[in-house]
């Protein structure tokens, strides 16, 4: 029998592949959460919540008798839509690395899921199939 999913899909920013990349962007969103009204306190409990919520369910549902995972996807970029205007052209999806329109983000994360087994709950992965850090 074919697992049972329960996603939940979390876009807190784009992640790249570069240390150096990484190292940026993490200082943007520092700036960003910064001068937001909620600052570091809610962007950091919403992505706990988030991450332990993850887990959690994951431990209930490996105690069930029907095979069900939980995990959470990073579609990358995902162009035109209202998070990611303010910093990339649609015209950019297909051409950056992780840069998507939806249709080809969608088909992505479906990609990774139909690779999915029984083991492979409480992850969270992008839309190559990686294991990206909590």
């Amino acid at each position: 029998m074919r697992p049972r999913f329960s996603l939940l899909l979390l876009v807190p920013c784009k992640l790249s592949r570069s240390e150096e990349q990484r190292k940026r962007e993490t200082e943007a969103l520092t700036r960003s959460c910064a001068r937001s009204s909620t600052g570091w306190v809610g962007y950091r409990a919403s992505k706990a919540a988030a991450n332990q919520t993850i887990v959690t369910l994951q431990r209930e549902l490996s105690m069930r008798s029907t095979p069900s995972i939980a995990l959470a996807l990073h579609p990358g970029t995902v162009v035109g839509t209202n998070l990611s205007k303010p910093w990339t052209r649609e015209e950019d999806a297909g051409k950056k690395p992780g840069v998507h329109d939806a249709a080809t983000a969608t088909g992505k994360l479906l990609d990774v899921i139909s690779g999915l087994g029984e083991k492979d709950g409480g992850r969270f992965l992008n839309y190559a199939g990686e294991e990206l850090p909590w």
